[in-house]
């Protein structure tokens, strides 16, 4: 039996390229993610499922393929430019659309689905419910990990978070503060409202 053949040995120097930028989104904080990342990231989703490879294209240069153009779309569905809610957008469809169904995703077009992306912002805005007890995404506390400051104060759920913000604001020159401003503005990059800290139950 011949031994099975790479197609990487098949691919020009630019898809190779193309490929490694997409397969890197897994040492990549997703705030520094772009859209090859995000589309790294659809591939792990896809063959984690299916257990085979999304088959590509191949239908035009590397930056303007069908697959990076549908993953720029996704953004402009949810009119946004947050990597994290495209991710959570992805996840769900494999979550709620394709394995309970066992459906078969021919074409990555599948995600452009406006039902699809209305039904995802209308069960997102339902959990969005947030309290004092509530838990902070996972996202914000891969960020507060990030600045290891759990020795100094315990953020786990939103009403600790808003006792913090509270004591920055009423001490801005406290100088043993610097890291935890540093991380409140990262928190407010990913998609942290302040004012909605002010309404919390």
């Amino acid at each position: 039996m011949a031994a099975e053949i790479s197609k990487q040995n098949f691919l020009s120097k630019p898809w190779e390229k193309f490929f490694l930028r997409c397969q890197s989104f897994s040492s990549i904080p997703i705030e520094q993610w772009d859209f090859y990342h995000l589309l790294g990231y659809f591939d792990f989703l896809y063959f984690q499922h299916y257990q085979y490879k999304y088959a590509y294209s191949f239908n035009a240069a590397p930056s303007r393929c069908t697959e990076i153009v549908i993953i720029k779309k996704l953004f402009n569905m949810f009119d946004t430019t947050n990597f994290n809610l495209v991710k959570e957008y992805l996840d769900w469809v494999f979550e709620v659309k394709i394995k309970p169904r066992k459906y078969a995703m021919k074409k990555i077009s599948f995600l452009l689905s406006s039902g699809f992306g209305n039904e995802f912002l209308s069960q997102r805005k339902k959990k969005e419910v947030i309290s004092r007890d509530s838990l902070l995404p996972l996202n914000y506390q891969e960020i507060i990990e990030k600045y290891n400051l759990s020795s100094q104060i315990e953020l786990k759920t939103y009403g600790q978070l808003s006792f913090l913000v509270e004591m920055l604001q009423a001490n801005p020159d406290e100088e043993s503060f610097s890291q935890h401003n540093i991380m409140l503005q990262e928190l407010i990059l990913n998609g942290l409202k302040l004012e909605m800290l002010k309404t919390l139950a």
